[in-house]
């Protein structure tokens, strides 16, 4: 087989999207901690870049490994990997170590693992085993297997608590829409999210006065122009709706942490404050201002520079490419994700294998939703709730993970064209 051949079959916009994406964070990791060290024990002092350049060069090792497998493998042994991840969500709550307020990550001197990362590679492995032995067109009764596999680590991660990573876990249900999940489901989903932001902003007592309202108007309108209805239906959907206002009253009060509840707070209006709660979210909003065109250059910038922005290497990497890239860079950096995931879902049509198609899916899904709700949470359009930027934020286990989704990926992807068996290991190195 030719070499030309073989870069046909092989997602080449995809690979060079993400190598793209690595050297663009290596730079910026770089720019904003040239001047820091990370001591998480107090005895190791490595720079913060060379770490990262340690994670990138890890996870491209492990990628290239998980590529070279048989798609059997991964469909024999993915309720064992779920199974594996599980565990060690469970173990967390023993032998986990608590950093910024939730018990999320196993650390070993200066190592750390967090296992929320790799539960959304396992979770999606096991949602397209299902959709894979399920055969024929998903069924219904089959919807209760799959939300369960979902909903089992996303109310682990509650419980550290991280309400960052498990509402990543939400975006899984564009699968399910997909796959035959009436739009009725999504408008019910979308009308449960209401309902909890209406509870926030009016408070338990003038919601439930709000849909009492709404309940007798809509009755008095259906019978003053004779409508059919079913009063059974009506009834329920109100005391359904009731029923979700007090459990969004109690787990916003009883639930959520409280810098969770600020922050959202300040989201909704209901709070201003520039210099504490809102602190973020304020320095983000001037570092991209700062940027303007075309950035004030690399390792420059005030807010850059001054420190002023918490955690920008990780969650507020974004800043510092508007800060110091410009909406230029912005737009390149946008640009590449936006093709990533363009990709990843027109591919991702073409699979005959079910579990080739919906794995596919679910990585385009919670790479668009860590696309969407980091950058919305730099600019103000999602409240800030701590989302690492796929490629481009520091931390390993997020890299790993994402890396290891997008090896999976480029694998089915390459034997899609193949005349060999899906068995078949790929070989993109060999030309004959």
């Amino acid at each position: 087989m030719s070499l030309n051949v073989h870069l046909y079959r092989f997602d080449l916009f995809s690979l060079i999207s993400y190598l793209l994406l690595l050297m663009i964070s290596l730079v910026m990791v770089h720019s904003v901690t040239h001047d820091k060290v990370f001591s998480p024990d107090g005895l190791s002092y490595a720079p913060l870049f060379y770490k990262h350049l340690f994670s990138i060069l890890l996870a491209l090792v492990v990628g290239i490994s998980i590529y070279l497998l048989r798609i059997n493998f991964l469909i024999n042994y993915s309720i064992i990997a779920y199974g594996i991840v599980i565990v060690m969500l469970v173990g967390l709550f023993v032998f986990g170590q608590s950093i910024a307020g939730s018990q999320s990550w196993y650390r070993l001197g200066s190592i750390g693992l967090q296992p929320s990362e790799l539960a959304k590679l396992t979770t999606v492995l096991m949602v397209a085993k299902i959709f894979h032995n399920s055969h024929r067109k998903f069924k219904r009764k089959n919807v209760i297997w799959v939300l369960g596999v979902i909903a089992l680590p996303m109310f682990l991660i509650l419980l550290q608590p991280d309400f960052g990573t498990a509402i990543t876990f939400l975006f899984l249900s564009l699968l399910l829409y997909g796959e035959g999940l009436g739009l009725v489901s999504y408008l019910s989903i979308f009308y449960v999210g209401i309902l909890f932001m209406m509870t926030l902003v009016f408070g338990p007592l003038r919601s439930t006065l709000i849909i009492l309202l709404l309940a007798y108007l809509t009755y008095f309108i259906l019978r003053r122009y004779n409508i059919q209805w079913s009063r059974t239906l009506s009834i329920l959907i109100t005391a359904c709706s009731l029923g979700i206002i007090l459990i969004s009253s109690f787990a916003y009060q009883n639930v959520m942490e409280s810098h969770h509840r600020n922050r959202l707070e300040v989201f909704l209006g209901l709070k201003k404050d520039n210099q504490n709660i809102g602190y973020h979210l304020h320095q983000s909003k001037m570092a991209i201002a700062d940027g303007r065109l075309l950035g004030t250059g690399l390792f420059k910038g005030p807010r850059t520079l001054g420190n002023f922005i918490p955690e920008q290497h990780n969650d507020y990497i974004f800043t510092a490419v508007a800060e110091q890239w410009g909406f230029l860079g912005s737009l390149l950096l946008i640009g590449l994700y936006t093709l990533l995931v363009y990709r990843v879902i027109t591919r991702a049509s073409l699979h005959r294998s079910r579990f080739e198609k919906i794995f596919s899916y679910g990585f385009a899904c919670f790479l668009l939703s860590h696309f969407f709700i980091n950058i919305g949470m730099n600019i103000g359009l999602v409240p800030t709730i701590g989302i690492p930027l796929p490629y481009m934020s520091y931390g390993g286990s997020n890299l790993l993970t994402f890396t290891l989704f997008l090896a999976i990926y480029l694998s089915m992807d390459y034997r899609r064209l193949s005349v060999k068996s899906s068995s078949t290991p790929p070989n993109l190195f060999r030309v004959i």
